[in-house]
């Protein structure tokens, strides 16, 4: 079964982090690095940019992309939480008044 799409949150995520990687880009350094079409990346920049998560600055007559400080936040952040879930494997949600005790999970074939 081949991987699922990545989602948009996923993308721009991946963004964020090819940012920070190299504190300001250009638009082609950025989609060498993510591997996104140039019509999503312009997309997902503005969309980047109108959240504060990513701001537009000209260096040398050059237009660049860096992360803001809130966009490094929401960057670890979604880093950490998908080390806790790939650390942890299983996530399993039960009711409150679950017995707990004793788990057991399904057999593998």
């Amino acid at each position: 079964m081949p991987n699922p799409k990545p989602s948009k949150l996923e993308l721009y995520i991946e963004i964020l982090k090819a940012l920070q990687q190299h504190k300001a880009s250009k638009l082609v350094d950025i989609q060498e690095r993510t591997k996104v079409d140039d019509e999503f990346l312009e997309r997902a920049i503005a969309f980047l940019q109108k959240q504060s998560l990513v701001e537009k600055t000209n260096l040398k007559n050059t237009t660049v992309y860096k992360n803001t400080p809130r966009g490094e936040r929401v960057k670890n952040y979604f880093i950490t939480q998908s080390q806790r879930v790939t650390k942890n494997e299983f996530i399993y949600l039960m009711p409150a008044d679950a017995d707990v005790t004793r788990t057991t999970l399904p057999a593998k074939n």
